[in-house]
This record gives structure tokens, sequence and C-alpha cells, in this order.
């Protein structure tokens, strides 16, 4: 058949809006993901899938498996949304097909939690998930590749625990995940103050003012506008070190 020279008409791809999640608390909004972690043959791995807490950056669950599968992801994420003591308001993910699958639906909507999903191939839009498994893949201890999904269990299990409860964040102004998931970060914060402020009692003449202890933000998100990045208000945070 001759061409006609007619090209047939093409819609141009709806740019997908971008996702805006905001946390002022532990177990309001948890972010997760799927990674794999190499074997020794070419070809094997094994599934990594993760779920954190946004605001504290805490493991609240994990599993291994041999593949991804929508369906261990789902009765993963019931398992931690059923375990949780605050009122999980949203779940964020990678928009693959675990994450968008029928039984993800199911388990949302038994606990009446919205879905937020990055935009395709932004995985800056999920980025507290894509720090973590850098600090997994990257972190000295990281063996590089597993013989058998038992060892990669048990090695991923001590980083978990190692992570959330050893792990100085950066993020967190140097406290733990678990210490800012269950508050406990306030009677390490007033420790802290007290050494500085005996360090300027002792040497007023260096310091212009009275040293602050750094603390973790007051509200975390993804996307957020430069004013959203807020910490604690100095009154604020003068009444939570006075407990």
């Amino acid at each position: 058949m001759a061409a006609t020279g007619v090209r047939r008409a093409t819609r141009a791809p709806v740019p997908r809006p971008v996702p805006v999640v905001r946390a002022t608390r532990p177990e309001q909004v948890v972010c997760w993901d799927i990674s794999f972690l190499p074997g020794t043959f070419r070809g094997q791995h094994y599934a990594l899938y993760l779920i954190i807490d946004l605001f504290s950056r805490k493991i609240l669950g994990w599993t291994i498996q041999h593949a991804e599968d929508a369906v261990i992801a789902a009765d993963l994420m019931d398992d931690v949304l059923s375990k949780t003591t605050g009122r999980v308001l949203t779940v964020h993910s990678d928009n693959g097909s675990a994450m968008t699958s029928k039984a993800m639906a199911e388990v949302l909507g038994k606990h009446t939690v919205d879905q937020s999903l990055i935009r395709p191939s932004v995985s800056n839009d999920n980025a507290q998930m894509e720090s973590l498994f850098r600090t997994v893949k990257y972190g000295p201890a990281y063996p590089g590749v597993f013989a058998t999904i038992d060892e990669a269990e048990q090695w991923f299990g001590g980083f978990a625990e190692a992570y959330n409860h050893a792990h100085h964040h950066t993020k967190l102004a140097g406290f733990t995940p678990g210490e800012v998931h269950d508050g406990s970060w306030i009677q390490v914060a007033r420790a802290r103050q007290e050494v500085l402020d005996a360090h300027w009692r002792a040497h007023p003449d260096r310091y212009r003012r009275r040293p602050q202890v750094r603390v973790p933000a007051s509200v975390v998100g993804l996307n957020l506008g430069h004013d959203d990045h807020k910490t604690h208000s100095p009154s604020t945070l003068l009444e939570l070190l006075a407990g």
C-alpha cells in the first residue's frame, strides 16, 4: 500500500500531578518500596520489601522474598497498618504493579488509608526511600552479595535493628529513628542541652548567645514548598526541653 503522507494524530501524554505529602507526627504517612539484593549467581536476586515511617524514618516492616509479589506486599502492609498505634492517613510509594494492585487497594481500603504515588520515572518523589536504600547498599557493612535468602534475612535483620535504634541520623539532627518515633528524643535533647548550658556558663566568653541543641524538624514531607520545611519554634522548643 502506498504511503499517503498523512500521519496519524497522537495524544500528548497527560502530565501527572506532583505528589505532595506532609507529616507532622509519626505514623501519619508511611512510605514503601521494593529493591533487590544480589545473590551469588548472575541474574539471581532477592526482593527486599521495605516500609518506613516518613516523619521518623523508622523501619516499620520488611520482608525478603525470592520475587516481587503483589499479595506478599499487601500482606506486609496489612500487618504494618494493623500494628501502628497512630492513625495512618497516607501510604506513599512507587507506581509499580505491586503498589497499584487490587490486593493493595483492598488493604488500604480496609484501613481507610489514602494512596499517594510517585510520577513515572521520578525517583525523587520517594526521596526518603531512595536515601534508605543507598544507606543499605553503600554502607561499610554491606556484604555485596548473599549466598541464600536466609543469609540476606539475617543480615538485614541486624541492619534494621541498628538503623532504628543506633543510627544517629543526620536528617534527624543526630537522633535515632526510634527516638524520634517514640518521642524519647526529647529526653535525649534535654540531656544534650544541659551539657551545652554547663559549658556556656563555664565559658560565656566563647558564645555570642546561649547555645541551642539541634532538634528534628516538626514538619517532614515530599515536594513541600520552601516555607513548609519547619523546625520547632524557639518558644516551643524551650517548652519541650523544660519538662
